[in-house]
C-alpha cells in the first residue's frame, strides 16, 4: 500500500487470500479497506503472515485479527515482540534511511500483543 505513507502489507491473491504483514500502527482499518477494494470480503483472509519482529511489519495484526478474523503466522524466533507488543529493542537506526525511520513516531509506541497461531 503506497499513498501519504509507505505500509507494508502485501495482499496474494487467490483462492484463499492471504495477508503479507500488517503494517505499522494504526493501519489496520485501511489495510482492511484496500482489501475490500480488490472486491474481497475482508473476513475471507485466510492468513496473517508476519515477516518478521519489526513494528512496521507487525504493527496492525492483532487489529487486523479482529477486523478480519484471520489467525496470524509468524516465526518463533519473533515471539517476545508478538507477545509484548514492542519491537526488539534498542531500535538502532543506520544509514540516512535508518535516521528518517527513526523520526516516525509509530515505530516507537508499544502495540497491541497478540499470539500467533501454530
Amino acid at each position: 500500500m503506497l499513498g501519504k505513507h509507505a505500509v507494508n502489507a502485501y495482499l496474494l491473491l487467490g483462492r484463499r487470500p492471504v495477508l503479507v504483514d500488517a503494517g505499522t500502527p494504526g493501519s489496520g482499518q485501511s489495510i482492511r479497506e484496500r482489501i475490500a477494494g480488490h472486491g474481497l470480503d475482508p473476513s475471507d483472509l485466510a492468513l496473517i503472515v508476519i515477516t518478521h519482529g519489526h513494528i512496521d511489519h507487525f504493527g496492525s495484526a492483532a487489529e487486523l485479527h479482529r477486523l478480519t478474523g484471520a489467525p496470524i503466522a509468524g516465526h518463533v524466533a519473533d515471539l517476545e515482540p508478538f507477545r509484548t507488543g514492542r519491537a526488539h529493542m534498542p531500535y538502532l537506526p543506520t544509514g540516512p534511511m535508518g535516521r528518517v525511520m527513526n523520526r516516525n513516531g509509530k515505530l516507537h509506541v508499544p502495540v497491541d500483543p497478540f499470539e500467533p497461531r501454530p
